[in-house]
């Protein structure tokens, strides 16, 4: 399968990530960590026009999380994190655990929380994380529940749900060692492997919408920050 774009450190896919794996069963790598934010399915809702809530397919495609879950475990040395809807949050977990797999569940606290509708009810500000481990996976951070707290990204047209740099750098960080390669199958606009770029490791990622692939692209070599 011919790469969408690739350079020194990092390789883009534009397919089903499914046909990929099928494509690739025989030869797929061991990856040091996989870092991915697939559709949470629970977010996009009909909103008469407002943007801040259609999402589009986004986040409105299902996922078989058992099927992935089974994948990411038999495909990694390390680590995996999977950012998740709340009522996915214990679904992935107990994938996870199922594989006999250390896991944990954490949260992104966000500074600059959406303020719809927040006359009415709490704010929406938090936003939840899957963690799984293999024996012995790399990890370098001080002593802290998993716990994130920092700004989300403005939401603008390049995509809807796209998560902070800094947030994918520091999760890099700690759990790819250097010369490691970061695995994202549900790429979007290429954060995972800007991030990745940018800390000096290798990534893959695959992406099926063409015109996220071409923002990832045009953004991966022109060293472009969205």
């Amino acid at each position: 399968m011919t790469p969408y774009y690739q350079d020194d450190l990092v390789t883009l896919y534009h397919c089903d990530n499914r046909e990929w794996y099928i494509h690739h069963r025989e030869d797929i790598p061991n990856f040091d960590l996989v870092l991915t934010d697939p559709p949470y399915n629970e977010v996009n809702r009909k909103s008469n026009g407002l943007s801040r809530l259609d999402r589009g397919e986004a986040d409105s495609l299902e996922v078989d999380i058992e099927w992935y879950a089974d994948q990411f475990a038999t495909h990694s040395t390390g680590s995996i994190y999977v950012w998740c809807g709340m009522r996915q949050l214990s679904k992935w977990l107990d994938e996870f655990v199922k594989l006999d797999m250390s896991v944990r569940g954490g949260v992104w606290h966000k500074t600059n929380p959406s303020l719809i509708n927040a006359q009415h009810l709490w704010a929406s500000g938090l936003e939840a994380v899957a963690f799984a481990r293999h024996a012995k996976a790399y990890f370098e951070h001080t002593i802290s529940p998993l716990y994130f707290h920092g700004r989300s990204t403005p939401m603008t047209d390049v995509h809807p749900t796209a998560k902070p740099l800094w947030l994918f750098e520091e999760i890099i960080e700690t759990s790819c060692p250097p010369g490691g390669t970061v695995f994202d199958p549900f790429m979007g606009s290429g954060t995972t492997l800007e991030a990745a770029k940018k800390c000096g490791r290798k990534a893959v990622g695959i992406e099926v919408n063409e015109e996220y692939c071409e923002l990832a692209a045009k953004r991966l070599g022109q060293g472009v920050l969205f």
